[in-house]
C-alpha cells in the first residue's frame, strides 16, 4: 500500500481517482475493489464504507474528469460563423479527450455495458456541437438535411477514437494534432450548406 496522507473527507475522491487510474490501465473487468484499495493505501472495508459496490465506485471515478466549458461566443448569430465555431469546438474537445478525458474514454471502451455514456464529457460535447450545428443550419451556414445530434455524435466518436488510438500507451509517440486537423477539415467541408449532397 502507498500509505497516502489524507483527510477522511478526501477519501471518496482518492478512492475514485485510484479506480479511474486502474480501470484506465487494466480495464474495468480486470480491476478489483481490492486493487483499488491497495492503490489508495486503504483496506477493502474502507472502500465499501464510501461506495456500495464496484459500479458506484466506477461511476464516481468517471465523474472526476473536469469538462471544458462551452464558449459563450457560440451564440453569435452572424452568418458565416458556424463552421469556424464548430472547428474551434472540435479542437477544444479533441484536446480534452486527448488529455483530461483520455482515461474516461479508455474506461468506457473497456466496459461494454457503459459504452459512450461512461465517457466523461461525451454528452456535453454532443450537446455543444449539436447546438452549433442547429444554429448554423438555421442561419444557412450548415447543411440542414442532416440531423444535428447524429452529426455531433459522429464527430465526438471520431475525436474520442483519435485520442485513444493516438495515445502514447497504444505505441504511438504522441497524440497527432494532424489527425485532429484532418477531422476538422473533413467535417467542416462536408457540412457546408453550399457543399454537395451525398444523398441519391
Amino acid at each position: 500500500m502507498k500509505g497516502w496522507t489524507r483527510r477522511p473527507g478526501d477519501r471518496p475522491t482518492e478512492l475514485a481517482r485510484a479506480a479511474l487510474e486502474l480501470c484506465a490501465e487494466r480495464g474495468v473487468q480486470a480491476t478489483r475493489v481490492a486493487d483499488v484499495a491497495e492503490r489508495a493505501g486503504v483496506t477493502v472495508g474502507t472502500v465499501y464504507r464510501y461506495f456500495a459496490d464496484k459500479e458506484a465506485l466506477i461511476d464516481a471515478a468517471l465523474q472526476l474528469t473536469p469538462r471544458p466549458r462551452a464558449h459563450p461566443d457560440r451564440a453569435s448569430a452572424r452568418p458565416g460563423t458556424a463552421l469556424p465555431q464548430l472547428a474551434d469546438a472540435i479542437r477544444r474537445w479533441a484536446r480534452f479527450f486527448r488529455d483530461d478525458g483520455a482515461r474516461s474514454v479508455r474506461v468506457a471502451l473497456s466496459d461494454p455495458r457503459r459504452g459512450s455514456t461512461g465517457m466523461a464529457g461525451a454528452g456535453d460535447a454532443v450537446r455543444e456541437l449539436s447546438a452549433i450545428l442547429r444554429d448554423g443550419a438555421e442561419r444557412g451556414d450548415v447543411r440542414s438535411d442532416l440531423a444535428a445530434d447524429a452529426a455531433a455524435q459522429v464527430i465526438v466518436s471520431a475525436i474520442a477514437a483519435n485520442a485513444v488510438f493516438a495515445a502514447p500507451e497504444s505505441g504511438a509517440t504522441a497524440p497527432d494534432e494532424r489527425a485532429v486537423e484532418v477531422i476538422v477539415a473533413l467535417i467542416t467541408r462536408g457540412l457546408r450548406a453550399d457543399g454537395p449532397s451525398w444523398r441519391a
